[in-house]
């Protein structure tokens, strides 16, 4: 488990911000399954060596004793984080886990989320938005009303919330309900 500060805008976050894994198999390689819209499959430790996975391309750079992972948008390369390789405990993440899931500030706390991964893209469900990417292509449209945001839920990430559920409060921004 290594430590990586996300980047915002030119400076990178907090320490413990987000968790890398590195993993041995042969050679070294990060992983990382829990940032969002990034690389599916694991990227080799290796600086300058640009991959191309599912329409996007992705490259490490190494700055001093850290590394840091960089996207391509159109023909710019774009920092997404910044990692050291020493070894770190799960119990070192806890506050900025628990920043995430209560601050008001966190973008954790401002939207309701839905996203998954596919085999040439990744679809997302926010704020009333469906964004389907496909082969690096992006479509974006409106959801038309609750009725079709539930069956896309359904449809899509195989969730039935039941019609108790408050659909016109996932569908909004500010701070998702808490329960429903």
């Amino acid at each position: 488990m290594l430590s990586a500060r996300v980047y915002d805008g030119a400076q990178p976050g907090p320490e413990f911000d987000h968790l890398v894994l590195l993993i041995k198999i042969e050679e070294f390689l990060i992983a990382d399954v829990g940032f969002g819209d990034s690389f599916l499959e694991p990227l080799r430790l290796e600086a300058q060596a640009d991959t191309s996975q599912h329409g996007s391309s992705y490259r490490l750079i190494k700055s001093d004793s850290d590394w840091v992972l960089q996207r391509r948008r159109e023909s710019d390369w774009e920092p997404q984080y910044i990692f050291s390789l020493t070894p770190r405990c799960l119990a070192e993440f806890s506050a900025m886990c628990q920043y995430h899931q209560t601050s008001p500030e966190s973008v954790f706390t401002q939207k309701a989320v839905c996203s998954l991964a596919t085999s040439d893209g990744r679809i997302t469900l926010s704020i009333g938005r469906l964004i389907m990417t496909t082969g690096g292509l992006r479509e974006e449209r409106a959801v038309a009303g609750e009725e079709e945001y539930r069956s896309l839920l359904k449809t899509h990430f195989g969730m039935d919330l039941g019609q108790e559920a408050r659909i016109d409060r996932l569908m909004a921004s500010g701070k998702p309900p808490t329960c429903m």
